[in-house]
Protein backbone atom coordinates (compact mmCIF):
# COMPACT_ATOMS: atom_id res chain seq x y z
CA UNK A 1 0.00 0.00 0.00
CA UNK A 2 2.75 2.41 1.00
CA UNK A 3 4.68 1.62 -2.20
CA UNK A 4 1.58 2.19 -4.32
CA UNK A 5 0.86 5.58 -2.72
CA UNK A 6 4.45 6.74 -3.01
CA UNK A 7 4.57 5.74 -6.64
CA UNK A 8 1.45 7.73 -7.45
CA UNK A 9 2.76 10.77 -5.53
CA UNK A 10 6.02 10.51 -7.43
CA UNK A 11 4.10 10.38 -10.72
CA UNK A 12 2.06 13.45 -9.76
CA UNK A 13 5.22 15.33 -8.78
CA UNK A 14 6.91 14.45 -12.09
CA UNK A 15 3.87 15.67 -14.08
CA UNK A 16 3.78 19.01 -12.25
CA UNK A 17 7.55 19.47 -12.65
CA UNK A 18 7.30 18.73 -16.38
CA UNK A 19 4.54 21.31 -16.78
CA UNK A 20 6.61 23.87 -14.88
CA UNK A 21 9.65 23.23 -17.06
CA UNK A 22 7.67 23.58 -20.28
CA UNK A 23 5.89 26.72 -19.05
CA UNK A 24 2.87 25.75 -21.10
CA UNK A 25 -0.57 26.17 -19.68
CA UNK A 26 -1.94 23.72 -22.25
CA UNK A 27 -0.18 20.75 -20.55
CA UNK A 28 -2.19 18.43 -18.28
CA UNK A 29 -1.52 16.06 -15.32
CA UNK A 30 -2.38 12.41 -16.12
CA UNK A 31 -3.41 10.39 -13.05
CA UNK A 32 -5.56 7.24 -13.10
CA UNK A 33 -7.63 5.95 -10.27
CA UNK A 34 -10.45 7.14 -8.14
CA UNK A 35 -8.76 8.43 -5.05
CA UNK A 36 -7.72 11.75 -3.54
CA UNK A 37 -4.61 11.94 -5.74
CA UNK A 38 -6.78 11.61 -8.83
CA UNK A 39 -9.02 14.42 -7.50
CA UNK A 40 -5.93 16.56 -6.85
CA UNK A 41 -4.79 15.98 -10.42
CA UNK A 42 -8.22 17.03 -11.69
CA UNK A 43 -8.03 20.24 -9.62
CA UNK A 44 -4.57 20.99 -11.06
CA UNK A 45 -5.86 20.39 -14.57
CA UNK A 46 -8.87 22.65 -13.90
CA UNK A 47 -6.54 25.40 -12.67
CA UNK A 48 -4.34 25.01 -15.75
CA UNK A 49 -7.41 25.19 -18.03
CA UNK A 50 -8.64 28.33 -16.28
CA UNK A 51 -5.23 30.00 -16.57
CA UNK A 52 -5.02 29.01 -20.23
CA UNK A 53 -8.46 30.47 -20.93
CA UNK A 54 -7.50 33.70 -19.13
CA UNK A 55 -4.28 33.93 -21.11
CA UNK A 56 -6.15 33.44 -24.39
CA UNK A 57 -8.60 36.18 -23.42
CA UNK A 58 -5.76 38.53 -22.44
CA UNK A 59 -3.93 37.86 -25.68
CA UNK A 60 -7.11 38.49 -27.64
CA UNK A 61 -7.74 41.75 -25.73
CA UNK A 62 -4.14 42.87 -26.25
CA UNK A 63 -4.37 42.04 -29.96
CA UNK A 64 -7.63 44.00 -30.18
CA UNK A 65 -6.04 46.97 -28.41
CA UNK A 66 -3.06 46.82 -30.75
CA UNK A 67 -5.42 46.80 -33.73
CA UNK A 68 -7.31 49.79 -32.32
CA UNK A 69 -4.08 51.65 -31.65
CA UNK A 70 -2.84 50.90 -35.17
CA UNK A 71 -6.14 52.19 -36.59
CA UNK A 72 -5.95 55.36 -34.49
CA UNK A 73 -2.32 56.01 -35.48
CA UNK A 74 -3.11 55.42 -39.15
CA UNK A 75 -5.92 57.98 -39.09
CA UNK A 76 -4.24 60.76 -37.10
CA UNK A 77 -3.35 63.65 -39.41
CA UNK A 78 -0.22 64.55 -37.43
CA UNK A 79 2.95 62.47 -37.58
CA UNK A 80 3.46 59.94 -34.75
CA UNK A 81 6.68 58.24 -33.67
CA UNK A 82 6.79 55.53 -30.97
CA UNK A 83 10.27 55.64 -29.41
CA UNK A 84 11.90 53.15 -27.03
CA UNK A 85 12.76 55.22 -23.94
CA UNK A 86 15.92 53.22 -23.24
CA UNK A 87 17.51 52.90 -26.68
CA UNK A 88 15.95 56.10 -28.16
CA UNK A 89 15.19 54.03 -31.27
CA UNK A 90 11.99 54.38 -33.26
CA UNK A 91 9.83 51.26 -33.01
CA UNK A 92 6.76 52.39 -34.93
CA UNK A 93 5.47 55.25 -37.10
CA UNK A 94 2.15 56.21 -38.63
CA UNK A 95 1.48 57.04 -42.31
CA UNK A 96 1.44 60.80 -41.63
CA UNK A 97 4.98 60.59 -40.22
CA UNK A 98 6.09 58.59 -43.28
CA UNK A 99 4.68 61.32 -45.54
CA UNK A 100 6.29 64.22 -43.65
CA UNK A 101 9.68 62.50 -43.30
CA UNK A 102 9.49 61.26 -46.86
CA UNK A 103 10.55 57.65 -46.13
CA UNK A 104 8.68 54.33 -45.83
CA UNK A 105 8.11 52.82 -42.41
CA UNK A 106 10.85 50.18 -42.79
CA UNK A 107 13.45 52.93 -43.44
CA UNK A 108 12.43 54.86 -40.33
CA UNK A 109 11.95 52.13 -37.73
CA UNK A 110 15.23 51.25 -36.05
CA UNK A 111 16.76 54.70 -36.39
CA UNK A 112 17.42 56.80 -33.34
CA UNK A 113 14.92 59.61 -32.88
CA UNK A 114 17.63 62.29 -33.19
CA UNK A 115 18.38 61.08 -36.74
CA UNK A 116 15.19 62.91 -37.70
CA UNK A 117 13.94 64.91 -34.72
CA UNK A 118 15.73 67.69 -32.82
CA UNK A 119 19.26 66.70 -33.76
CA UNK A 120 20.55 69.70 -31.81
CA UNK A 121 19.09 68.30 -28.57
CA UNK A 122 21.29 65.20 -28.31
CA UNK A 123 22.17 64.72 -24.65
CA UNK A 124 19.66 67.34 -23.50
CA UNK A 125 16.31 65.76 -24.36
CA UNK A 126 13.60 67.57 -22.36
CA UNK A 127 11.99 64.23 -21.40
CA UNK A 128 14.79 61.70 -20.85
CA UNK A 129 17.66 64.03 -19.92
CA UNK A 130 16.01 67.03 -18.25
CA UNK A 131 13.13 65.07 -16.69
CA UNK A 132 10.15 67.05 -17.99
CA UNK A 133 6.79 65.25 -17.97
CA UNK A 134 5.85 66.78 -21.31
CA UNK A 135 7.53 68.79 -24.04
CA UNK A 136 5.73 71.09 -26.46
CA UNK A 137 7.87 73.19 -28.74
CA UNK A 138 8.51 74.47 -32.23
CA UNK A 139 11.68 72.97 -33.65
CA UNK A 140 13.49 71.78 -36.75
CA UNK A 141 13.44 68.21 -38.09
CA UNK A 142 15.35 66.54 -40.93
CA UNK A 143 13.44 64.69 -43.63
CA UNK A 144 14.70 61.72 -45.64
CA UNK A 145 16.64 64.00 -48.00
CA UNK A 146 18.32 65.88 -45.16
CA UNK A 147 16.20 69.00 -45.64
CA UNK A 148 15.23 71.06 -42.59
CA UNK A 149 11.52 71.31 -41.87
CA UNK A 150 9.86 73.47 -39.23
CA UNK A 151 7.49 71.40 -37.06
CA UNK A 152 5.40 71.84 -33.94
CA UNK A 153 5.91 68.78 -31.72
CA UNK A 154 4.57 67.28 -28.51
CA UNK A 155 6.32 64.46 -26.58
CA UNK A 156 4.92 62.45 -23.65
CA UNK A 157 6.23 59.32 -21.88
CA UNK A 158 3.87 56.31 -21.85
CA UNK A 159 3.94 52.68 -20.70
CA UNK A 160 2.73 50.08 -23.20
CA UNK A 161 2.55 46.38 -22.24
CA UNK A 162 4.81 47.06 -19.27
CA UNK A 163 7.51 48.84 -21.28
CA UNK A 164 8.36 52.55 -21.33
CA UNK A 165 8.11 54.53 -24.57
CA UNK A 166 7.98 58.14 -25.78
CA UNK A 167 5.10 59.12 -28.04
CA UNK A 168 6.21 62.02 -30.23
CA UNK A 169 3.55 63.75 -32.34
CA UNK A 170 4.29 66.57 -34.76
CA UNK A 171 2.74 68.71 -37.50
CA UNK A 172 4.41 70.22 -40.56
CA UNK A 173 4.61 74.03 -40.27
CA UNK A 174 5.93 74.65 -43.78
CA UNK A 175 2.58 75.71 -45.21
CA UNK A 176 1.85 77.86 -42.15
CA UNK A 177 5.27 79.51 -42.46
CA UNK A 178 4.66 80.12 -46.16
CA UNK A 179 1.29 81.73 -45.40
CA UNK A 180 2.84 83.85 -42.63
CA UNK A 181 5.54 85.04 -45.02
CA UNK A 182 2.95 85.90 -47.68
CA UNK A 183 0.87 87.77 -45.09
CA UNK A 184 3.92 89.77 -44.00
CA UNK A 185 4.73 90.62 -47.61
CA UNK A 186 1.10 91.57 -48.28
CA UNK A 187 1.05 93.77 -45.19
CA UNK A 188 4.27 95.51 -46.22
CA UNK A 189 2.88 96.04 -49.71
CA UNK A 190 -0.41 97.38 -48.33
CA UNK A 191 1.36 99.76 -45.95
CA UNK A 192 3.61 100.94 -48.78
CA UNK A 193 0.62 101.54 -51.04
CA UNK A 194 -1.23 103.31 -48.24
CA UNK A 195 1.73 105.60 -47.57
CA UNK A 196 2.06 106.32 -51.29
CA UNK A 197 -1.65 107.14 -51.49
CA UNK A 198 -1.47 109.40 -48.44
CA UNK A 199 1.63 111.16 -49.77
CA UNK A 200 -0.09 111.65 -53.13
CA UNK A 201 -3.24 113.05 -51.51
CA UNK A 202 -1.22 115.37 -49.32
CA UNK A 203 0.84 116.64 -52.28
CA UNK A 204 -2.15 117.15 -54.57
CA UNK A 205 -4.20 118.79 -51.83
CA UNK A 206 -1.46 121.35 -51.25
CA UNK A 207 -1.10 121.97 -54.99
CA UNK A 208 -4.86 122.52 -55.36
CA UNK A 209 -5.23 124.75 -52.32
CA UNK A 210 -2.77 127.35 -53.63
CA UNK A 211 -4.79 128.38 -56.71
CA UNK A 212 -8.09 128.01 -54.81
CA UNK A 213 -6.96 130.49 -52.20
CA UNK A 214 -6.29 132.99 -54.99
CA UNK A 215 -9.69 132.34 -56.62
CA UNK A 216 -11.51 132.83 -53.32
CA UNK A 217 -9.45 135.83 -52.29
CA UNK A 218 -9.82 137.75 -55.52
CA UNK A 219 -13.51 136.83 -55.81
CA UNK A 220 -14.18 138.25 -52.36
CA UNK A 221 -12.11 141.32 -53.17
CA UNK A 222 -14.08 142.03 -56.36
CA UNK A 223 -17.42 141.28 -54.67
CA UNK A 224 -16.63 143.79 -51.93
CA UNK A 225 -16.31 146.59 -54.51
CA UNK A 226 -12.80 147.46 -53.43
CA UNK A 227 -11.48 147.40 -56.98
CA UNK A 228 -14.38 149.13 -58.67
CA UNK A 229 -18.13 149.16 -59.03
CA UNK A 230 -19.89 146.03 -60.27
CA UNK A 231 -23.55 145.34 -61.06
CA UNK A 232 -25.78 143.25 -58.81
CA UNK A 233 -25.77 140.46 -61.37
CA UNK A 234 -21.95 140.47 -61.52
CA UNK A 235 -21.77 140.50 -57.74
CA UNK A 236 -24.08 137.47 -57.56
CA UNK A 237 -21.97 135.57 -60.07
CA UNK A 238 -18.73 136.42 -58.26
CA UNK A 239 -20.24 135.40 -54.90
CA UNK A 240 -21.25 132.09 -56.49
CA UNK A 241 -17.63 131.61 -57.57
CA UNK A 242 -16.42 132.38 -54.05
CA UNK A 243 -18.97 130.05 -52.43
CA UNK A 244 -18.10 127.20 -54.79
CA UNK A 245 -14.39 127.79 -54.21
CA UNK A 246 -14.85 127.71 -50.45
CA UNK A 247 -16.87 124.51 -50.70
CA UNK A 248 -14.15 122.92 -52.84
CA UNK A 249 -11.47 124.17 -50.46
CA UNK A 250 -13.30 122.58 -47.51
CA UNK A 251 -13.43 119.26 -49.34
CA UNK A 252 -9.71 119.46 -50.15
CA UNK A 253 -8.93 120.29 -46.53
CA UNK A 254 -10.88 117.19 -45.48
CA UNK A 255 -8.92 115.04 -47.92
CA UNK A 256 -5.68 116.51 -46.59
CA UNK A 257 -6.73 115.86 -42.99
CA UNK A 258 -7.68 112.28 -43.83
CA UNK A 259 -4.35 111.66 -45.54
CA UNK A 260 -2.52 113.03 -42.49
CA UNK A 261 -4.47 110.77 -40.15
CA UNK A 262 -3.83 107.69 -42.28
CA UNK A 263 -0.12 108.53 -42.55
CA UNK A 264 0.07 109.12 -38.76
CA UNK A 265 1.17 112.70 -39.41
CA UNK A 266 -1.80 114.39 -37.78
CA UNK A 267 -0.80 116.14 -34.56
CA UNK A 268 -3.12 117.44 -31.88
CA UNK A 269 -2.38 120.72 -30.13
CA UNK A 270 -4.32 120.27 -26.92
CA UNK A 271 -5.17 122.98 -24.42
CA UNK A 272 -7.65 123.70 -21.64
CA UNK A 273 -10.58 125.82 -22.82
CA UNK A 274 -14.19 126.62 -22.00
CA UNK A 275 -16.81 124.41 -23.62
CA UNK A 276 -19.32 127.26 -23.33
CA UNK A 277 -17.05 129.59 -25.31
CA UNK A 278 -16.73 127.06 -28.15
CA UNK A 279 -20.49 126.53 -28.15
CA UNK A 280 -20.93 130.26 -28.55
CA UNK A 281 -18.47 130.40 -31.48
CA UNK A 282 -20.07 127.43 -33.25
CA UNK A 283 -23.52 128.88 -32.67
CA UNK A 284 -22.53 132.08 -34.47
CA UNK A 285 -21.27 130.02 -37.43
CA UNK A 286 -24.24 127.69 -37.86
CA UNK A 287 -27.12 130.02 -36.93
CA UNK A 288 -27.28 131.57 -40.42
CA UNK A 289 -27.32 128.07 -41.97
CA UNK A 290 -30.19 126.99 -39.72
CA UNK A 291 -32.12 130.21 -40.27
CA UNK A 292 -31.73 129.87 -44.04
CA UNK A 293 -33.56 126.50 -43.87
CA UNK A 294 -36.11 127.67 -41.31
CA UNK A 295 -34.74 125.40 -38.57
CA UNK A 296 -34.58 125.98 -34.83
CA UNK A 297 -31.09 125.44 -33.37
CA UNK A 298 -30.87 124.96 -29.57
CA UNK A 299 -27.66 124.90 -27.53
CA UNK A 300 -27.82 123.42 -24.02
CA UNK A 301 -24.78 123.18 -21.73
CA UNK A 302 -25.10 121.89 -18.17
CA UNK A 303 -23.42 123.63 -15.25
CA UNK A 304 -21.29 120.62 -14.26
CA UNK A 305 -19.16 120.90 -17.39
CA UNK A 306 -16.93 123.93 -17.80
CA UNK A 307 -13.39 123.29 -19.02
CA UNK A 308 -12.31 120.48 -21.31
CA UNK A 309 -8.90 119.44 -22.60
CA UNK A 310 -8.65 118.98 -26.38
CA UNK A 311 -7.38 120.41 -29.63
CA UNK A 312 -9.69 123.41 -29.85
CA UNK A 313 -9.61 123.62 -33.65
CA UNK A 314 -10.40 119.94 -34.10
CA UNK A 315 -13.09 120.09 -31.43
CA UNK A 316 -14.83 122.91 -33.28
CA UNK A 317 -14.42 120.94 -36.52
CA UNK A 318 -16.10 117.91 -34.90
CA UNK A 319 -19.05 119.99 -33.70
CA UNK A 320 -19.37 121.92 -36.95
CA UNK A 321 -19.36 118.75 -39.08
CA UNK A 322 -21.98 117.04 -36.94
CA UNK A 323 -24.21 120.13 -36.76
CA UNK A 324 -23.82 120.86 -40.49
CA UNK A 325 -24.90 117.29 -41.25
CA UNK A 326 -27.88 117.64 -38.94
CA UNK A 327 -28.94 120.87 -40.68
CA UNK A 328 -28.35 119.36 -44.13
CA UNK A 329 -30.59 116.34 -43.52
CA UNK A 330 -33.35 118.06 -41.52
CA UNK A 331 -36.37 119.41 -43.45
CA UNK A 332 -37.67 122.96 -42.99
CA UNK A 333 -39.28 123.79 -39.61
CA UNK A 334 -37.34 121.02 -37.92
CA UNK A 335 -35.13 121.26 -34.84
CA UNK A 336 -31.43 120.67 -34.19
CA UNK A 337 -30.39 120.41 -30.54
CA UNK A 338 -26.78 120.51 -29.35
CA UNK A 339 -26.09 119.68 -25.69
CA UNK A 340 -23.13 119.15 -23.38
CA UNK A 341 -23.09 117.33 -20.05
CA UNK A 342 -20.78 115.41 -17.74
CA UNK A 343 -20.75 111.61 -17.60
CA UNK A 344 -18.43 110.52 -14.80
CA UNK A 345 -14.93 111.49 -16.02
CA UNK A 346 -15.95 112.32 -19.58
CA UNK A 347 -17.56 115.30 -21.29
CA UNK A 348 -20.52 114.10 -23.35
CA UNK A 349 -21.83 116.01 -26.36
CA UNK A 350 -24.96 115.21 -28.38
CA UNK A 351 -26.25 116.56 -31.69
CA UNK A 352 -29.91 115.62 -32.23
CA UNK A 353 -32.04 116.43 -35.26
CA UNK A 354 -35.58 115.73 -36.46
CA UNK A 355 -34.38 114.85 -39.96
CA UNK A 356 -34.66 111.94 -42.36
CA UNK A 357 -32.89 109.41 -40.12
CA UNK A 358 -30.53 106.53 -40.97
CA UNK A 359 -31.42 102.90 -41.71
CA UNK A 360 -29.89 100.02 -39.75
CA UNK A 361 -27.87 99.01 -42.79
CA UNK A 362 -26.62 102.57 -43.21
CA UNK A 363 -25.30 102.76 -39.63
CA UNK A 364 -22.69 100.13 -40.41
CA UNK A 365 -21.21 102.25 -43.22
CA UNK A 366 -21.70 105.60 -41.57
CA UNK A 367 -18.08 106.41 -40.69
CA UNK A 368 -16.42 104.97 -43.80
CA UNK A 369 -14.57 107.59 -45.90
CA UNK A 370 -15.97 108.61 -49.30
CA UNK A 371 -19.26 106.88 -48.52
CA UNK A 372 -22.76 108.25 -49.04
CA UNK A 373 -25.50 106.03 -47.67
CA UNK A 374 -27.83 106.20 -50.68
CA UNK A 375 -27.43 107.29 -54.28
CA UNK A 376 -30.67 109.26 -54.23
CA UNK A 377 -29.50 111.08 -51.10
CA UNK A 378 -26.16 111.72 -52.78
CA UNK A 379 -27.93 113.54 -55.62
CA UNK A 380 -30.11 115.54 -53.29
CA UNK A 381 -27.48 116.45 -50.69
CA UNK A 382 -23.97 117.45 -51.77
CA UNK A 383 -20.96 115.93 -50.05
CA UNK A 384 -18.10 113.43 -50.33
CA UNK A 385 -18.76 111.40 -47.20
CA UNK A 386 -15.52 112.51 -45.57
CA UNK A 387 -16.97 114.59 -42.72
CA UNK A 388 -18.12 111.77 -40.42
CA UNK A 389 -15.02 109.71 -41.12
CA UNK A 390 -12.84 112.60 -39.94
CA UNK A 391 -15.09 113.21 -36.96
CA UNK A 392 -14.55 109.62 -35.80
CA UNK A 393 -10.80 109.82 -36.42
CA UNK A 394 -10.43 113.08 -34.45
CA UNK A 395 -12.49 111.80 -31.53
CA UNK A 396 -10.48 108.59 -31.29
CA UNK A 397 -7.24 110.59 -31.42
CA UNK A 398 -8.52 112.36 -28.28
CA UNK A 399 -9.11 108.97 -26.59
CA UNK A 400 -12.85 109.50 -26.94
CA UNK A 401 -15.60 107.56 -28.66
CA UNK A 402 -18.70 108.25 -30.78
CA UNK A 403 -21.94 106.39 -31.49
CA UNK A 404 -25.25 107.03 -33.23
CA UNK A 405 -28.93 106.34 -32.60
CA UNK A 406 -31.42 106.87 -35.41
CA UNK A 407 -34.79 105.90 -36.82
CA UNK A 408 -35.78 106.46 -40.43
CA UNK A 409 -38.13 109.41 -40.74
CA UNK A 410 -37.79 110.45 -37.10
CA UNK A 411 -34.28 111.87 -36.80
CA UNK A 412 -30.78 111.07 -35.61
CA UNK A 413 -28.67 111.59 -32.48
CA UNK A 414 -24.88 111.57 -32.61
CA UNK A 415 -23.18 111.28 -29.21
CA UNK A 416 -19.46 111.60 -28.51
CA UNK A 417 -17.34 111.76 -25.37
CA UNK A 418 -13.97 113.35 -24.61
CA UNK A 419 -11.85 113.28 -21.41
CA UNK A 420 -13.07 115.96 -19.02
CA UNK A 421 -11.21 118.76 -17.28
CA UNK A 422 -13.24 120.78 -14.80
CA UNK A 423 -12.79 123.84 -12.65
CA UNK A 424 -9.84 126.13 -13.25
CA UNK A 425 -7.64 123.51 -14.86
CA UNK A 426 -5.85 122.28 -11.73
CA UNK A 427 -6.62 118.76 -12.93
CA UNK A 428 -4.24 118.19 -15.79
CA UNK A 429 -5.18 116.43 -18.96
CA UNK A 430 -3.73 113.40 -20.70
CA UNK A 431 -0.29 113.85 -22.11
CA UNK A 432 0.43 117.41 -20.90
CA UNK A 433 2.40 118.82 -18.04
CA UNK A 434 1.00 120.87 -15.23
CA UNK A 435 4.40 121.31 -13.70
CA UNK A 436 5.96 120.06 -10.50
CA UNK A 437 7.85 122.88 -9.01
CA UNK A 438 11.58 122.17 -9.00
CA UNK A 439 10.97 118.79 -10.71
CA UNK A 440 13.40 117.31 -13.18
CA UNK A 441 14.08 119.73 -16.02
CA UNK A 442 14.88 116.92 -18.45
CA UNK A 443 11.58 115.10 -17.77
CA UNK A 444 8.20 115.87 -19.30
CA UNK A 445 5.88 115.38 -16.34
CA UNK A 446 2.31 114.48 -17.24
CA UNK A 447 0.34 115.93 -14.38
CA UNK A 448 2.78 116.79 -11.68
CA UNK A 449 1.97 117.25 -8.03
CA UNK A 450 -1.67 118.06 -7.44
CA UNK A 451 -3.34 119.55 -4.39
CA UNK A 452 -7.10 119.20 -5.04
CA UNK A 453 -9.44 121.41 -3.13
CA UNK A 454 -10.53 118.61 -0.82
CA UNK A 455 -7.00 117.39 -0.04
CA UNK A 456 -5.51 117.36 3.41
CA UNK A 457 -2.04 118.85 3.56
CA UNK A 458 -0.82 116.02 5.80
CA UNK A 459 -1.82 113.48 3.18
CA UNK A 460 1.30 112.13 1.44
CA UNK A 461 2.12 111.97 -2.26
CA UNK A 462 1.27 109.03 -4.54
CA UNK A 463 3.07 108.57 -7.87
CA UNK A 464 0.79 107.17 -10.61
CA UNK A 465 2.66 105.46 -13.46
CA UNK A 466 0.30 104.74 -16.37
CA UNK A 467 0.62 105.29 -20.13
CA UNK A 468 -3.11 105.03 -20.94
CA UNK A 469 -4.66 108.49 -20.61
CA UNK A 470 -8.09 107.41 -19.37
CA UNK A 471 -6.73 104.89 -16.85
CA UNK A 472 -4.26 107.44 -15.51
CA UNK A 473 -6.93 110.11 -15.14
CA UNK A 474 -9.23 107.67 -13.34
CA UNK A 475 -6.54 106.80 -10.79
CA UNK A 476 -5.64 110.46 -10.30
CA UNK A 477 -9.22 111.48 -9.59
CA UNK A 478 -9.76 108.49 -7.29
CA UNK A 479 -6.71 109.38 -5.21
CA UNK A 480 -7.45 113.10 -5.20
CA UNK A 481 -10.98 112.49 -3.95
CA UNK A 482 -9.45 110.62 -1.03
CA UNK A 483 -7.30 113.64 -0.23
CA UNK A 484 -3.97 112.36 -1.53
CA UNK A 485 -1.58 114.50 -3.50
CA UNK A 486 -0.78 112.96 -6.88
CA UNK A 487 2.13 113.01 -9.33
CA UNK A 488 1.90 111.20 -12.67
CA UNK A 489 4.24 109.66 -15.20
CA UNK A 490 3.34 108.18 -18.57
CA UNK A 491 6.55 106.23 -19.20
CA UNK A 492 9.07 104.15 -17.29
CA UNK A 493 12.09 106.46 -17.41
CA UNK A 494 10.00 109.39 -16.23
CA UNK A 495 8.67 107.29 -13.34
CA UNK A 496 12.15 106.32 -12.13
CA UNK A 497 13.34 109.95 -12.17
CA UNK A 498 10.23 111.24 -10.38
CA UNK A 499 10.38 108.48 -7.76
CA UNK A 500 13.93 109.47 -6.83
CA UNK A 501 13.11 113.19 -6.87
CA UNK A 502 9.73 113.24 -5.10
CA UNK A 503 10.06 110.30 -2.66
CA UNK A 504 6.33 109.42 -2.76
CA UNK A 505 4.59 107.37 -0.08
CA UNK A 506 3.75 104.73 -2.71
CA UNK A 507 3.75 104.13 -6.45
CA UNK A 508 0.95 102.63 -8.55
CA UNK A 509 2.57 100.97 -11.55
CA UNK A 510 1.10 99.70 -14.83
CA UNK A 511 2.91 96.79 -16.53
CA UNK A 512 2.09 97.16 -20.23
CA UNK A 513 3.86 100.36 -21.23
CA UNK A 514 5.82 101.19 -24.40
CA UNK A 515 9.60 101.40 -24.25
CA UNK A 516 10.37 100.35 -20.67
CA UNK A 517 7.63 98.11 -19.29
CA UNK A 518 6.48 97.95 -15.68
CA UNK A 519 8.71 94.99 -14.75
CA UNK A 520 11.82 96.91 -15.82
CA UNK A 521 10.63 99.95 -13.85
CA UNK A 522 10.03 97.82 -10.75
CA UNK A 523 13.43 96.20 -11.13
CA UNK A 524 15.19 99.59 -11.35
CA UNK A 525 13.24 100.96 -8.39
CA UNK A 526 14.25 98.01 -6.20
CA UNK A 527 17.89 98.15 -7.29
CA UNK A 528 18.39 101.84 -6.48
CA UNK A 529 19.14 102.66 -2.85
CA UNK A 530 17.02 105.85 -2.77
CA UNK A 531 13.87 104.18 -4.20
CA UNK A 532 14.25 100.64 -2.83
CA UNK A 533 11.97 101.20 0.17
CA UNK A 534 9.12 102.90 -1.72
CA UNK A 535 6.11 100.51 -1.75
CA UNK A 536 4.93 99.66 -5.28
CA UNK A 537 1.36 98.62 -6.11
CA UNK A 538 0.91 96.91 -9.50
CA UNK A 539 -2.23 97.84 -11.49
CA UNK A 540 -2.41 95.86 -14.71
CA UNK A 541 -4.56 93.98 -17.22
CA UNK A 542 -2.15 91.04 -16.82
CA UNK A 543 -2.81 88.45 -14.11
CA UNK A 544 0.74 87.79 -12.91
CA UNK A 545 0.63 88.25 -9.15
CA UNK A 546 3.46 85.80 -8.52
CA UNK A 547 5.82 87.86 -10.67
CA UNK A 548 4.77 90.96 -8.75
CA UNK A 549 5.54 89.30 -5.42
CA UNK A 550 8.87 88.04 -6.75
CA UNK A 551 9.96 91.58 -7.63
CA UNK A 552 8.76 93.02 -4.33
CA UNK A 553 5.40 94.67 -5.11
CA UNK A 554 3.33 95.14 -1.94
CA UNK A 555 0.06 94.46 -3.76
CA UNK A 556 -1.24 93.53 -7.21
CA UNK A 557 -4.58 94.68 -8.64
CA UNK A 558 -6.09 93.55 -11.94
CA UNK A 559 -7.89 96.32 -13.85
CA UNK A 560 -10.46 97.65 -13.31
CA UNK A 561 -9.09 98.38 -9.85
CA UNK A 562 -11.67 98.40 -7.07
CA UNK A 563 -11.33 101.67 -5.19
CA UNK A 564 -11.95 100.20 -1.73
CA UNK A 565 -9.09 97.69 -1.98
CA UNK A 566 -6.65 100.25 -3.39
CA UNK A 567 -7.40 102.79 -0.67
CA UNK A 568 -7.18 100.09 2.00
CA UNK A 569 -3.71 99.14 0.78
CA UNK A 570 -2.58 102.80 0.78
CA UNK A 571 -3.94 103.32 4.28
CA UNK A 572 -2.01 100.28 5.48
CA UNK A 573 1.17 101.61 3.82
CA UNK A 574 0.59 105.00 5.44
CA UNK A 575 0.02 103.38 8.84
CA UNK A 576 3.19 101.27 8.55
CA UNK A 577 5.18 104.36 7.51
CA UNK A 578 4.02 106.26 10.59
CA UNK A 579 5.44 103.54 12.85
CA UNK A 580 8.96 103.93 11.47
Amino acid sequence: MEKSVLARLTLLSRNVSAITEKGSLSSRVHMDGNDELHMLADDINYMLQTLENNEIELQAAEHENQQKMATVLANIISGILIIDSQTKRIVDVNPAAEEIIGLPKEDIVGHKCHDFMCSAEKGKCPISDIGMSMNRSECMMLNGEGQKIWILKSVVPVTLSGKDYFVESFVDLRKIKEVEEKLIQARVAAETANRAKSDFLATMSHELRTPLNSIIGFSDLIASGSVGEISDRQKRFIENISTSGKHLLALINNVLDLSKVEANKMELHCEIFSAADVFSEVKQLISPLAAKKGLMAEFIIENDITNIYADKTRFKQILFNLISNAIKFTPSKGTVTISASRKEYMARFTVTDTGIGISEDGKGRLFQPFTQLDSSINRQYAGTGLGLSLVKQFIEMHNGNIWVASEVGKGTTFTFELPLIKGDGNKVSPGKAAGIENALDETNIVSGTIRPENSICEKPLILVVEDDDNSRELLEITLENEGYRVASASCGREAIKLAGKLKPLAITLDIMMPGMDGWDVLKHLKEEEWTREIPVIITSMLDDKEMGKTWGAVDYFIKPVEKEFLIATLEKIEKDASKK
